[in-house]
Formats: C-alpha cells, structure tokens, sequence
C-alpha cells in the first residue's frame, strides 16, 4: 500500500507544483491571475486523478477486490503525498519570489477592481484588506495552512468519489486481514 501512496502521490503533487509555478510565471507578464487560478485548479484536478489510479492500482494487486475502507485509505494517503510535496514546493518557490508574488498580486487585484468602475471609498477599503491579507500571508503557519486548503479539499472529494467507484460490491473486509 505503501510505495502505491508514495508513487501516485509524489506523480500528483509533482504535477500540481510545477504547472503552478509555470503559470506563474507565464501570467507574470500579463497580469491575470484569475485565468492562473482557474487553470491551476483545473490542472490540480486532472493531477489528483491519480488518486483513482492508485486506488484501482492496489484493487488490482488484491485480486480486483476493496473494500470501501481501503481505497479510502489509499486515496487518502495519495492525497496527504500530493498536499505535502505541493505545499513544500510552494515554500520554496515563495522562498524566491515571495515579496515579487505578493506586490504582483495585489497590484493585480487593485487593478481589477479599479477597471471594473468602483468607488474610490471600495478601493481604499480593498486596498486595506488586501494589504492585511498580504501581511498575514508572510507569516509561515499562516501561508502554509492557505496552501494546504487549496489541495487537500479537493484531494478529499476526489477520494471519497474514488473510492465509491472502485469499492467492490458486496465486498467484506476480513476482521484480522492485515496489508
């Protein structure tokens, strides 16, 4: 079970922190990072298909038979993998750019707003939240918890539908079977 959470999870969370940063570096120039995030995040979920992989991988190697509360398992190991390498990679790479990522998006957002027509008062108001949310985001425990609820959600859902797809019907867990 093992070396299955540790293949599918470093393949998946080696995915998701390298196109990350390409995209982030590739909007760098252009300034939108909206269209990152949503390519991110769909990027994340074709990655964390490999969830499914490793879930049907380790049905395979146990004769075609789960149990719901194994693929859960795996799945949720693949997950754990995939979260830690992606959150890892993303300190390292804020390491680098951090102060850079921080000015870019927040002028970005205040750009955003202030093309979209709003009042000067909204602006200030944004201003200031986006500064406060920045500062807090320097903060280590902080940014690593934020990175951690972008992928490990999602991670979640795809193991709980994983694991309902590929549980055996009718499959019984032996009470002393041990894996």
């Amino acid at each position: 079970m093992k070396n299955i959470i540790y293949k599918y999870g470093i393949i998946s969370g080696s995915i998701i922190i390298i196109s990350a940063i390409i995209t982030i570096i590739m909007v760098d120039d252009s300034g939108s990072f909206s269209i990152a995030e949503w390519l991110g995040y769909l990027i994340m979920i074709i990655a964390l298909s490999m969830i499914f992989v490793g879930i049907r991988d380790y049905k395979k190697k146990n004769d075609n038979k789960i149990g719901f509360k194994d693929a859960f398992l795996v799945g949720l190991g693949i997950s754990a993998v995939a979260s830690l390498i992606y959150v890892v990679g993303w300190e390292i790479y804020f390491s680098f750019k951090g102060e850079q990522f921080i000015n870019d998006y927040t002028a970005n957002s205040i750009k955003e707003l202030v093309e979209s027509g709003a009042s000067s008062d909204a602006i200030e108001k944004v201003k200031s939240e986006m500064n406060e949310s920045m500062e807090m985001y320097r903060n280590m425990p902080y940014r690593i918890a934020i990175t951690i609820m972008e992928i490990f959600p999602i991670a979640l859902i795809i193991t709980l539908i994983s694991s309902f797809i590929l549980k055996t019907k009718d499959f019984k867990q032996p009470i002393n079977e041990k894996k």
